[in-house]
């Protein structure tokens, strides 16, 4: 059976519409939070990291990090910056080569200051840029999505106060 032009417009704009709908249901559906399973770890062996995707998407709706703190422009989306470097004071290790650290050390950041933090070397680019432990603002940010509280009232307590 041939369609004519019109039905075939018709069918295409109703698959059109059937995409939308589903993609809208998509985005407005719950986020399901994924639990690490726990594994025996052997000694030396390298531990499951922990995922939390409400957390991740939570430090992406507050934007940006270096932007809210330095007040430099940014560009692009918005991804989680995972802390890759060894801090003893958190009990925090690098994972490795190709590896991130559990979701709980991510920072939001453009897509602009995202590729500079992997451009250098990552203890630099936070001590240069954002002059501030991103430590110390990864687990107050930590602290307020478990308290449901405003991710961008911990930006600004970590936002130097600019003196006249």
């Amino acid at each position: 059976m041939t369609l004519t032009l019109e039905q075939r417009q018709r069918e295409s704009a109703a698959r059109r519409e059937i995409q939308a709908v589903r993609k809208e249901a998509k985005a407005n559906a719950p986020v399901k939070v994924k639990q690490a399973r726990a594994f025996p770890v052997a000694e030396g062996q390298r531990q499951v990291r922990e995922r939390d995707p409400g957390y991740l998407a939570f430090v992406r709706r507050c934007g940006c990090v270096v932007g809210a703190i330095t007040g430099e422009p940014c560009s692009g989306p918005i991804d989680a910056m995972h802390q890759r470097f060894s801090d003893p004071k958190a009990g925090r290790v690098n994972p490795g080569m190709g590896r991130k650290s559990d979701d709980r050390w991510a920072l939001g950041g453009c897509r602009h200051h995202h590729t500079m933090q992997h451009g250098m070397n990552e203890r630099k680019f936070w001590a240069e840029y954002v002059q501030t432990d991103p430590t110390d603002l990864a687990r107050e940010m930590f602290a307020a999505y478990l308290a449901g509280e405003d991710g961008a009232a911990v930006l600004r307590r970590f936002t130097p106060t600019v003196t006249p």
